[in-house]
């Protein structure tokens, strides 16, 4: 099941990056009016669910390493798998960026960091203050941070995660919580998904239809609810935000258990190892290929390059998981954070 979640959302936020010249002064054809119920659906929607739903079973997730203490030990392993791979990428697109100026094209990486400001390009790498020049490796970041403040409290916020998850909520409608998390959903959701392990609940059973459907449906009314009421106010919108990928995911967990024991199950199961590569390399092969083929943003060429652009992504990721195999273990680690695995070759037999 997790399998499927992994994969189902990863092939959908990266259709939250692939609308490449959005903001330009001309714009893409997802921009028109015939068509913008296209970034609806696949980007606010889709993409935006996905976000969400990786965060809460990640914070489901991490409850067993941090029951067994050592939070030090856990830290340095979720740095080694967010942090030095976000950073490798960050610094891949920064090359990219340099070689696309001396080329006469101009990326938007380039407004991102000052010479005369060190601390611009420390952000640009890390994100340690301010944004990065890969945006959508803003998720690891926030991830990373939060994981490490959970870890270093956990003794003390497991036994009152209700309240705690209240102060997190608050903060979050109030936007108070940058710049050490920058997007306030993430932690959110990860106690969320903390909450619901160390009470023993199963992700099976969250994603029961039974469950899952009347939390969505209640999300949504909830959201109805709040546009009643005009979204002008900023903790209105946030909390009509909270509210639906709350329901967003009660769907996606739902979605990942009706694909167990599916054949689209055993297809998640092959793609799942090279996911996480797809989501840290697409932006950077999408936008190279972009550049290559020379597509017209406004044309019906590029709404198709739209649409396929996870099959892409997922399509790079496992050509570059067959390189990583014959190349020495650090290098993969730099580059997704852990060696790939090899496959031990079976014994002869007579």
């Amino acid at each position: 099941m997790i399998n499927s979640l992994r994969v189902f959302c990863i092939f959908f936020m990266i259709y939250a990056h692939a609308d490449l010249g959005k903001g330009g002064e001309a714009g893409t054809i997802l921009q028109s009016d015939s068509l913008a119920w296209v970034s609806v659906i696949w980007v606010d929607l889709l993409s935006r669910a996905s976000v969400a739903a990786l965060s809460f079973v990640s914070g489901f997730l991490i409850v067993r390493s941090l029951d067994r203490g050592r939070p030090g030990r856990f830290i340095r392993g979720r740095a080694q798998v967010l942090v030095v791979p976000m950073i490798f990428w960050n610094c891949v697109f920064i090359v990219l960026a340099v070689l696309a100026h001396l080329a006469g094209v101009e990326s938007s990486a380039g407004g991102v960091w000052q010479p005369e400001d060190p601390m611009s390009m420390v952000n640009a790498v890390t994100g340690l203050a301010g944004p990065m020049v890969a945006p959508s490796l803003g998720f690891l970041r926030d991830l990373f941070v939060t994981s490490a403040i959970i870890a270093l409290a956990w003794p003390w916020i497991r036994p009152v995660l209700p309240a705690v998850i209240a102060v997190v909520l608050a903060a979050a409608l109030f936007d108070a919580l940058e710049p050490v998390v920058f997007r306030p959903s993430i932690p959110f959701f990860m106690l969320a998904g903390a909450y619901a392990r160390s009470r023993g609940w199963r992700l099976t059973h969250l994603a029961s239809p039974r469950l899952a459907l009347p939390v969505a449906a209640a999300s949504a009314v909830l959201v109805l609810a709040l546009g009643l009421h005009g979204l002008q106010n900023p903790q209105l919108a946030e909390a009509s935000n909270l509210a639906k990928r709350a329901g967003l995911i009660a769907l996606v967990l739902c979605l990942a258990a009706q694909l167990a024991d599916t054949r689209a199950q055993a297809f998640c199961d092959r793609l799942a190892p090279v996911s996480y590569l797809a989501y840290l390399s697409h932006v950077r092969v999408l936008s190279v290929l972009f550049f290559l083929l020379a597509i017209d943003p406004g044309s019906s060429a590029f709404l198709a390059f739209f649409f396929l652009a996870p099959v892409i992504g997922f399509a790079a990721a496992l050509v570059m998981t067959q390189i990583l195999a014959v190349l020495p273990p650090w290098v993969a680690r730099f580059v997704q954070g852990k060696a790939p695995r090899r496959r031990t070759p079976r014994p002869a037999t007579a």
